[in-house]
């Protein structure tokens, strides 16, 4: 879909007949269709391609950073001949989250087309989705009609489809399905678009590219070797990089050449494995299954500068990587309930090359979710105690989060959202001392203004029933987000609660007083065990004990 130029055009009005290009710097990462049947292309240096189309319209990539444009307009200048206002590279960074919310819009629009498929992102232009489902209901309703669309709607390999084959019949469902969703991009947010409708994966994105920027071509199995023979192979799915180049000194610049090569030249060349996936692939063949892939695995915010030992710019370049990263850590921990593990330093050096150090993700104000500032301070001050010694001169920096662990949803209950969330952890401690005095702890019950520890609980409920433990010693202050939690809990007047809804806290201490009860449950010690109710007691300890661990 191109993305970039679609969101540029879109948000800046620029008709699409008009030749536009978006910007990094000085090279291109994205043209429209416009641009390149004058000849332009990616990765063409601004320079070049001003001399060659002197009206192109360029548009720079959003940048981050204290002196970064801002606006509706920024990074497009008003003259087409002087081209968009040059950011400055020595303080500001590129960034592509506009182009990355435009991407999950579109992937939001999928699901609700086409509820239950299996969606998979594949770049943020690119996704495949397996519609066999879809299609088998459709025609399982009579609903296909024959499952055929006629040649102006779809480009056909190899002729029209055939209404005798079960086979293409489904393709020409599939390829029904694609038009409509094609349609509804264009009609709600204003992107066309293009289409491979295949058996697998590989032909489908062959496909894909053919008929640009807004048709969609069908490959029947029958047509995919003709297909393949003249198929360049940079154009194959993983056939760029080393694996072409090592084809290349083969001899072989298609599909098709590497066809031609006797099995034993493969095999000698790359072991029968991957000689096995060359020749499949070289075929059409791919057994690879779409994957519903749509949450990164990590985030990354990146900066190359030129080599610098001076720990202010160091310092000036982690604040602009916070800048973009927190924003985005808190947008994802909205809309897929997660949130990071761990942070991991890179940086690169002139001499050992790139580096990584891997830190605990520090903690966030409680109620602002992720932020810059403290996002900034943890990343510098990590780098002082645990990468300086052999990080400098350094010319490249790079924060990311990774190792996601869920979080609560809004859905869950009052008590398990508030003790859950390290940003109500102090709120917690009121109530732990609530369920402490329910449990009966040996430990005499909290006065109305005692002092609890947050540890305390975990104390008395980690051991086995009837157990000792929970003194003096389990009591001690201990810190949370660097503030001590000592302090008067228990009272209606309890600052830890002062924060919280009136309504929640009714029914968070209702919760507790439903605890204390537990107290006068009977047990049964003719059994030697917990009777009944002695063991719903036993049970709801370990329960609590799981329970309010969430929130030490």
């Amino acid at each position: 879909m191109h993305i970039p130029c679609k969101v540029e055009q879109k948000r800046l009005g620029i008709p699409r007949d008009t030749p536009c290009a978006v910007q990094q710097w000085e090279g291109l990462i994205a043209i429209n269709y416009a641009a390149r049947a004058r000849g332009i292309t990616r990765h063409m240096r601004v320079h070049e391609a001003r001399a060659r189309v002197p009206e192109l319209v360029l548009v720079h990539v959003e940048t981050v950073g204290a002196d970064a444009p801002h606006g509706a307009d920024a990074g497009v200048g008003a003259d087409p001949a002087k081209g968009a206002p040059a950011p400055n590279r020595s303080t500001q960074k590129a960034s592509l989250e506009r182009y990355r919310r435009s991407t999950a819009e579109v992937l939001t629009l999928l699901h609700a087309q086409l509820p239950g498929a299996v969606i998979e992102k594949a770049s943020i232009d690119e996704v495949y989705i397996d519609v066999t489902a879809e299609v088998e209901r459709a025609l399982s309703r009579h609903e296909a009609h024959g499952g055929l669309l006629p040649e102006a709607d779809s480009v056909v390999i190899g002729g029209p489809l055939n209404p005798g084959s079960e086979f293409e019949r489904r393709l020409g469902q599939g390829a029904g399905l694609a038009a409509r969703l094609r349609a509804a991009l264009f009609e709600q947010l204003g992107y066309t678009s293009s289409a491979g409708i295949a058996s697998n994966k590989l032909l489908a994105k062959v496909a894909s590219a053919m008929n640009k920027p807004n048709r969609q071509t069908i490959v029947p199995p029958r047509a995919a070797l003709s297909l393949m023979q003249n198929l360049p192979l940079p154009k194959l799915r993983n056939f760029g990089g080393k694996l072409g180049d090592s084809l290349a000194a083969l001899g072989c610049a298609t599909a098709g050449d590497v066809l031609a090569l006797a099995p034993e030249v493969l095999e000698r060349r790359f072991g029968p494995e991957r000689a096995a996936f060359i020749s499949a692939a070289v075929q059409g063949i791919s057994m690879e299954p779409v994957k519903a892939r749509e949450v990164t695995k990590s985030m990354l915010a990146a900066k190359t500068f030129y080599n610098t030992r001076d720990l202010d710019v160091i310092k000036s370049w982690f604040v602009v990587l916070a800048n973009e990263l927190a924003p985005r850590l808190g947008i994802d921990a909205e809309e897929n309930l997660r949130r990071p593990k761990n942070l991991t330093i890179y940086y690169r050096t002139e001499t050992d090359g790139e580096h990584s150090r891997v830190f605990l993700m520090p903690r966030f104000p409680p109620g602002q979710g992720p932020s810059p500032q403290v996002l900034a301070e943890a990343a510098y001050s990590y780098f002082l105690t645990g990468c300086m010694a052999d990080a400098l001169p350094c010319s490249r920096l790079a924060l990311s989060a990774t190792d996601f662990t869920p979080v609560p949803a809004a859905g869950t209950s009052a008590i398990t959202r508030f003790l859950s969330a390290p940003a109500q952890r102090q709120q917690g401690h009121a109530i732990r001392a609530e369920a402490r005095s329910a449990l009966g702890n040996d430990a005499p019950d909290a006065a109305p203004h005692e002092a609890a520890a947050p540890g305390a609980i975990l104390a008395a409920n980690s051991r086995s029933p009837g157990g000792s433990g929970g003194g003096a010693e389990a009591r001690a202050p201990s810190t949370a987000g660097g503030h001590s939690s000592e302090g008067p809990v228990g009272s209606e007047e309890d600052p830890l609660l002062a924060g919280v809804d009136v309504r929640q806290q009714a029914a968070l201490l209702r919760e507790a007083a439903m605890l204390r009860t537990l107290r006068n449950a009977p047990y049964d010690s003719s059994r030697g065990a917990a009777g009944k109710s002695g063991k719903r007691k036993a049970d709801s300890q370990h329960s609590i004990t799981r329970f309010f661990g969430q929130g030490s």
